[in-house]
């Protein structure tokens, strides 16, 4: 395992474990559901196995929280305080589905990332290790240079 670093291969690990218990819970639930008809959506199932396992959901950390903002345009609308009561009120009530979504979306990306990375040899891994820090450098630099210009 040279050259994977340890904490990749405990977060892949822990990975492997939540999609071994949210596919055993959405079992559960579509045996349930079966009977009722309705299947359970992804969010339910995953908000189950958070309760179950709030351990194994700490490294899914929330990148921002609630805010009261109107969207890109919206306040030159000349919106009333109710319209605006209103459209806070409904951005409230998709923002916990939006975020649990977008973690479930990083996590995807880590877990692929992980297993793409497995395919590849040491030899690979230091070489695409390098021209990422490589690319990370020159971004930085150039990011830089442009606020030395302003």
């Amino acid at each position: 395992m040279r050259g994977f670093p340890r904490s990749a291969f405990c977060v892949g690990l822990t990975l492997v474990f939540l999609t071994g218990t949210i596919a055993s819970a959405q079992e559960r639930s579509n045996a349930n559901a079966s009977s009722s008809g309705k299947r359970p959506s992804y969010l339910a199932v995953e908000r189950a196995a958070r309760a179950k396992f709030p351990d194994a959901y700490k490294f899914l950390k929330r990148e921002r929280d609630y805010t009261k903002r109107l969207p890109t345009y919206w306040g030159e609308l000349g919106l009333s305080e109710s319209q605006t009561k209103k459209i806070y009120a409904i951005q409230k009530d998709y923002f916990e589905e939006i975020a649990d979504l977008e973690a479930r979306i990083a996590r995807l990306e880590r877990e692929r990332d992980a297993r793409m990375r497995a395919v590849l040899t040491d030899k690979q891994l230091e070489s695409l290790d390098k021209k990422i820090d490589d690319a990370e450098r020159a971004r930085k630099a150039k990011s830089k240079s442009s606020r030395a210009k302003e």
